[in-house]
Formats: C-alpha cells, sequence, structure tokens
C-alpha cells in the first residue's frame, strides 16, 4: 500500500479546513515496531497487546496511497488507540482504509469508530466484521450502537486474508439524534461517490462533534484479527483520492498539543491570498514542498511553537524517516510574527537540530555570489563568522557550544535572512 505522502496529517481543533486537504493522512511510515503512540496515536484504553507498526504491505487497485510505509495489526483484546485531527461540528467526514481480515467471531465485533477530541466515551460511527460458518466475512456499521443485533450488516460475500477498502461517511445532521453513519465496500477510487451503502442511524444522542479516529481492539470473545493500513480522512469523496497538490495554500490555526505535515510536488504557501495561519505554544508543523515554501503577510508563529520548512528533492513528503534539508522555527522564548513573503528554502542548514557541524545548502541559487554567515547567540553574542564564494558549500561547527538555540543569519545578494540552529 502507500506512496510517500504524510504519514500523519493532524490538526488543531479549532480550525476546519476547506475541502481538498486532508483530516488526516496515515500510512504508518515508521520503524517496523515501534509503538502507534510514539507516533501521533493516544492510547485511551488497555495495557496489553500495544498497538504497534507491522511490516504490512497492502494494496487496492487505484487507491493513491500504495507504495510506501508499513502498516498496522489489530487483535483479539488489547490497548485501543486513536488519531485526532480538526474537531469538526457539522457536515460530513470521510474516512478510508484498507484492510484484510485473518480471522472474526460469528459475533462479530467493532474495530474503528469516531469520537471527540479528547476521546472520551462517547464513541460514534462504528465499523463491525464478522463471519459465517463457512468463514465468509460481513461487514458493519452502526451510527452509536455497539449491539451486534442492531448494526447494519453486508452479505457473507467478503474472504478472509484478502484485502479490501472501506470508505466510512460520518453526516453530522442538524437537529439531535439524527446523524447518519454509511460504509462503501470496495468502491471505485476513480469514480464519484457510489449511492450504494450500508446506512445507519440509530436513536441515540449525537456527539456535536467529531475530532478523532480510533483503532479498537475488541472484546477477548467477539474481536478480530486483522491488518489496516493506509488512513485518510477529509471532508468529501474527492478528498480521499487525491494525489499529492502541486499547490497548497496553508491556513488555520495550530494548537496546542497539536501537529501537521502539510506536502506540495510544489510549492507550499502559507497565509497567502489575505489568509492567515498561527502556530501557538505546543503545536508542532511539518511543511514539505518540491520547490518552493513562502510565508506571507499574516503567518504568526508565537513562543514554544515548532515549524519545519524543508523542501523534498526526490518526492518524499511527510514519511516517517524521511530527512530533508531544512529550517526549524521557532524556539522556545521567542515569538516571531512573519510580515512579508520570503522563501523559506534560502537559506537551508542541514541536519537542524544538530549535535554540532552542519551544513548550508546554497544549490537552489543559481548565481550565489559572494555572501557571509554570521551565528548568534539569543542575546546577540556572535560565535562564528563564515565567508563564503557560492560555490561551495560551508560547513558550520558548535560543537563546542552549549547545547540551546542559535541565530544564523546570511547575507548574500542584498537578502539579508536568519534561520534558528538548535544545538542538542
Amino acid at each position: 500500500m502507500k506512496k510517500p505522502f504524510l504519514s500523519l496529517l493532524l490538526i488543531g481543533s479549532m480550525v476546519v479546513p476547506v475541502s481538498g486537504q486532508w483530516l488526516l493522512e496515515e500510512n504508518f511510515a515508521y520503524p517496523v515496531g515501534d509503538s502507534l503512540s510514539q507516533h501521533g496515536w493516544n492510547i485511551h484504553s488497555g495495557t496489553i497487546n500495544p498497538m504497534v507498526v507491522t511490516p504490512t504491505v497492502l494494496q487496492y487497485p487505484g487507491y493513491p496511497a500504495c507504495g510506501a510505509g508499513n502498516g498496522t495489526a489489530l487483535k483479539k483484546t488489547g490497548q485501543d488507540v486513536n488519531h485526532t485531527f480538526p474537531t469538526l461540528t457539522g457536515g460530513d467526514i470521510y474516512l478510508s482504509f484498507l484492510i484484510l481480515v485473518e480471522s472474526a467471531t460469528l459475533t462479530g465485533d467493532y474495530f474503528l469508530h469516531l469520537g471527540r477530541d479528547p476521546m472520551g466515551s462517547s464513541f460514534k460511527g462504528k465499523v463491525f466484521v464478522r463471519r459465517d460458518g463457512q468463514n465468509m466475512l460481513s461487514f458493519g456499521i452502526s451510527q452509536s450502537t455497539h449491539v451486534t443485533a442492531l448494526v447494519t450488516w453486508s452479505p457473507f460475500i467478503y474472504s478472509l486474508n484478502s484485502v479490501y477498502l472501506l470508505v466510512f461517511k460520518y453526516s453530522m445532521v442538524s437537529g439531535s439524534g439524527n446523524d447518519v453513519a454509511s460504509l462503501f465496500i470496495n468502491p471505485d477510487p476513480g469514480l464519484p461517490e457510489p449511492l450504494e451503502r450500508l446506512t445507519s442511524s440509530d436513536p441515540p444522542a449525537d456527539p456535536g462533534e467529531i475530532g478523532a479516529v480510533a483503532l479498537r481492539q475488541g472484546g477477548a470473545s467477539s474481536g478480530p484479527v486483522l491488518q489496516l493500513d493506509g488512513i485518510r480522512a477529509g471532508l468529501s469523496w474527492e478528498d480521499l483520492f487525491l494525489e499529492i497538490p502541486a499547490q497548497r495554500i496553508v491556513t488555520g490555526t495550530i494548537a496546542d498539543g497539536q501537529s501537521v505535515c502539510y506536502h506540495a510536488s510544489q510549492t507550499i504557501d502559507v497565509a497567502c491570498e489575505t489568509s492567515s495561519f498561527t502556530l501557538f505554544p505546543g503545536g508542532s508543523v511539518a511543511l514539505i514542498a518540491g520547490e518552493h515554501i513562502f510565508f506571507h503577510p499574516g503567518t504568526n508563529l508565537q513562543a514554544g511553537g515548532q515549524l519545519t520548512a524543508s523542501i523534498s528533492a526526490g518526492g518524499d513528503y511527510c514519511g516517517g524517516n524521511k530527512q530533508h534539508p531544512g529550517i526549524v522555527t521557532p524556539g522556545s522564548g521567542l515569538v516571531e510574527t512573519i510580515n512579508e513573503g520570503k522563501d523559506a528554502w534560502f537559506p537551508s542548514p542541514f541536519p537542524n537540530p544538530t549535535t554540532g557541524r552542519f551544513s548550508l545548502d546554497l544549490k537552489n541559487q543559481e548565481q550565489p555570489g559572494h555572501g557571509f554567515a554570521v551565528i548568534c547567540r539569543v542575546t546577540g553574542e556572535q560565535v562564528l563568522k563564515k565567508e563564503f564564494d557560492g560555490k561551495e558549500v560551508p560547513f558550520f561547527d558548535l560543537s563546542g557550544q552549549p547545547a540551546g538555540i542559535y541565530i544564523l543569519k546570511v547575507v548574500m545578494k542584498g537578502r539579508n535572512e536568519m534561520v534558528k540552529i538548535i544545538k542538542l
């Protein structure tokens, strides 16, 4: 399954993104054996059978998230985890994923659901699986109930150890007790949203808001054993099957404890077209583009937030262990508001954070020319200065300096740029 896309895409709960942007994409592009809780997933129940990254490779024709990363596996019972995304209070949420069921019970149980951020105990939109006496599978959906007799089920026409694409839709309808959950089984990713689906609108109270998806390892006597991969969440059917866009405009708010990875094959514009973007303390953002990243007026980076902006020369975007030359800004104790557009690809120190030695890549400049770089402590004290002619890759060494935040100032061709360096 998968291509080098984003390993997780998760935005602060204060903002609802526009259609055409994923709420979440999870390809489990992390080291095999890592706990999911190491990579943006929150444990909300259970201690045995921790959910970990597995070498799962699931594929489905036409599903865009095929070809990179790994997967995860669910057992009969154990730890349950959730991943948050921007909290929504109305409209439709679409969630797609690939699944291979190794075993299921006659009773059946649910293995995936939605909920609030934080998760709490109000689980909505539950996806089930069961088998019959001939080991044929049936998938099911409920708006809220976990009573399998009240679940809307498909026929027993699906097989064990086969890969299926499931698309789950949760519609938050205005009013009380009338939300609708739908399930599409093996839809064609290249076609519009089909009319054929399973639906459930059982009567319990509506959640009011949805801000997380959860993976559940069910009851010891009822839960399935399965592999799962390629999770995508969006606001429309089309969002689920988009390739990496050429240009992405980033807007909104990233709150404390939230992280997001935006990616584009060419250009990312932050706070473009009179929009705004704010990164609050405790939030984390990664921007990865193929050519340029521009910060525009309305970009506000507050103290305690972390923004990583980098260029992917090889087409790797937001994959778990990818390495990109880039910048990290701001550091703790720094408040910065960017008031004019600037290209984040120049200058580009790597690696950053660093244990001491790093380089300054200037290859994006067609005619770099002569310049110099100065490294200062945040107090303004200069610790290093180096000149260069633009035809070489300047190297710097902070090995003899204490850990902390430094400011790298580069002056070249009339440009005066500053980047934050984190010395570990």
